[in-house]
């Protein structure tokens, strides 16, 4: 049979293959410019960022302190540091110095800031330490130096995103969180680092940062608030204010060994002037803490659940602080997470959810297991969202870490599909192209949402212990433990205000897991190797608008399980010795 070409008029094959070539050479050739002007940026903003590091490493001449009071401000939660600033033993200029050298020794070579504005936040103490010494008090957080997540807007700073584009994007307004609590007399110092775009559990991007883990430098300090809960840990603050959108303020903490709150997301102002906005329908980011406790996290919210916030922002339910509710020593009916058959959970992980269980019990409450919805429709509709809303580094190249949320191999999508191992929510998730299945999610997702939380309402249950899949996990492996995520982003999607308390740490005889013939298991075996000593963790979560509820339950936790006042029992520098 004579092949179809060879009936072709040669002049149309020649030009039908030249139109080929001529079409191919362009792309390729817009592709090469592309990568050449992406790599160029990439080049220039590591330049420009290593400029911000010597600056960082040279700011000012500054005394030294003496290291017992500078150990002692490393530890301090605010409270204590309110109590320190109330009594005169110290003053606001000595906490930033203190922090400063601590940044310099342990928060830059932990890959856990962005920028810096000492020498503004020197200047700022000094004239708050006058007014201090006057009378003068501007609010709950006078004098208090504070970090920021490199999402929010600060006058006078760039705001990146973790995007290298953005390295000279200075902001010329504040957003209207910071600035609520730099009317309290809030400090704002540095901004913790976060991932390319804010598009991953783990802090990485091309301004030449990597976050480390302050346990074990080759884990991760999550993500995307994974700079600010760093250096929370690490001493360099005792409060940072990050965003929880898919677990992005309670994975950090959890990983770190920090408390951590995402609020209910319209009781505290999302303004920012910055031009990134929320690119997600039908979820909401909530604007919380990361500290050393949780009565730190409480004195955040009463801070920012005010007249203020409500009158600087439309969209703020006026829902003002329940010290009430904070306070009830009632009786509770508490409702916990066990472990779900879809993801088992580590033997240290069931381990931290008994302790808290426990705690509880022995305070009178009521425990009754329930059920999470099928957990692999939670994180269809996760995925569904995030690759249907259209989240991408835009105009850069997608760091590893992230690239598995645009793009995989053929053979991986065929491999998963064929296999129906965990990952095939993934691909099912891709396909739903069309704006009608997008829809179509949104129905399922709304549905999910009403059904559990008027179980809930049915069983009358005040709050909700649930674990977390596993600890800090190594660099470069979170898309492979994707799935377990559900334990922790299922709330998310109920826009539930949730937190995270510390209680306890990996044993020796648990750094295993079990043998499954899945591939994620090898992945999760890696994990738990060299595990010893890392922090185990639990989440509190409540209804939406409940927040004093779930910080209530947080606290009793707190008292009988005092992790952060573990840290320091022993010589108030383990952090200095646990990071150098």
């Amino acid at each position: 049979m004579e092949h179809k070409f060879a009936s072709l008029d040669p002049k149309i094959l020649a030009i039908w293959l030249s139109t080929i070539a001529v079409s191919s050479f362009v792309l390729l050739k817009s592709q090469l410019d592309k990568n050449k002007q992406n790599n160029q940026m990439i080049r220039n903003t590591k330049l420009k960022f290593e400029g911000i590091k010597q600056t960082i490493m040279g700011t000012v001449n500054l005394p030294e302190l003496p290291r017992e009071l500078a150990e002692r401000i490393e530890n301090a939660t605010i409270t204590e540091l309110i109590q320190g600033l109330d009594n005169r033993e110290f003053n606001s200029e000595e906490i930033v110095i203190t922090y400063i050298h601590r940044i310099r020794k342990v928060g830059m070579p932990y890959g856990a800031v962005s920028n810096i504005d000492f020498e503004k936040a020197l200047r700022k103490a000094w004239i708050l330490d006058e007014e201090r010494l006057s009378g003068k008090k501007r609010g709950l957080l006078h004098g208090i130096p504070i970090s920021v997540k490199d999402y929010f807007s600060v006058k006078g700073l760039p705001c990146t995103i973790g995007l290298s584009k953005f390295i000279n994007y200075i902001q010329n307004e504040t957003s209207q969180i910071v600035k609520i609590l730099k009317k309290q007399g809030a400090i704002v110092h540095v901004l913790g680092s976060v991932p390319q775009g804010l598009s991953s559990l783990e802090v990485v991007n091309n301004l030449q940062i990597r976050a480390l883990n302050p346990y074990d430098q080759n884990r991760t300090t999550g993500g995307s608030s994974g700079g600010d809960a760093a250096l929370v840990s690490l001493g360099c603050c005792a409060l940072g204010l990050g965003t929880d959108l898919f677990g992005s303020i309670r994975i950090p903490a959890s990983f770190c060994g920090i408390y951590g709150f995402r609020p209910t997301c319209t009781r505290i102002s999302s303004y920012s002037p910055s031009g990134f906005i929320n690119p997600f329908p039908c979820l909401a980011t909530g604007f919380g803490p990361l500290a050393k406790s949780v009565e730190d996290c409480a004195l955040y919210m009463k801070v920012a659940c005010t007249d203020t916030s409500f009158n600087s922002d439309p969209r703020v339910i006026p829902i003002c602080w329940k010290e009430e509710t904070y306070k009830d020593k009632r009786n509770l009916k508490i409702g916990y997470v066990g472990s779900n058959a879809y993801w088992p959970l580590p033997a240290a992980m069931e381990r931290a959810l008994e302790i808290a269980k426990q705690s509880l019990h022995n305070r009178g409450h009521e425990l009754i297991e329930i059920q999470l919805p099928d957990f692999d429709l939670i994180n269809e509709l996760i995925v569904c969202i995030l690759h249907n809303s259209a989240v991408r580094p835009n105009g850069e190249a997608p760091r590893h870490q992230s690239k598995f949320l645009y793009a995989r191999s053929w053979y991986g999508r065929l491999r998963n599909w064929i296999s129906k191992n965990k990952e095939s929510f993934y691909w099912r998730a891709l396909n739903l192209k069309s704006g009608f299945n997008f829809v179509k999610t949104l129905a399922k997702l709304t549905k999910m949402k009403e059904e559990f939380l008027r179980r809930l309402a049915d069983l009358n249950i005040d709050a909700i212990l649930a674990p977390y899949p596993f600890p800090a996990h190594l660099h470069d492996t979170y898309e492979f433990l994707y799935p377990g995520f559900a334990y922790v982003w299922f709330f998310n999607l109920l826009n539930c205000p949730a937190g995270n308390v510390p209680v306890g740490y990996i044993n020796e005889d648990e750094q295993y897991y079990n043998e499954t013939n899945e591939e994620w298991t090898k992945y999760m075996n890696k994990l738990m190797q060299n595990s010893k000593g890392l922090p185990i963790n639990v989440q509190v979560i409540a209804a939406p608008f409940r927040d004093e509820m779930c910080l209530n339950v947080m606290k009793q936790l707190e008292e009988d399980i005092p992790f952060w006042g573990d840290r320091k029992s022993s010589k108030i520098g383990f952090i200095h010795k646990i990071t150098n």
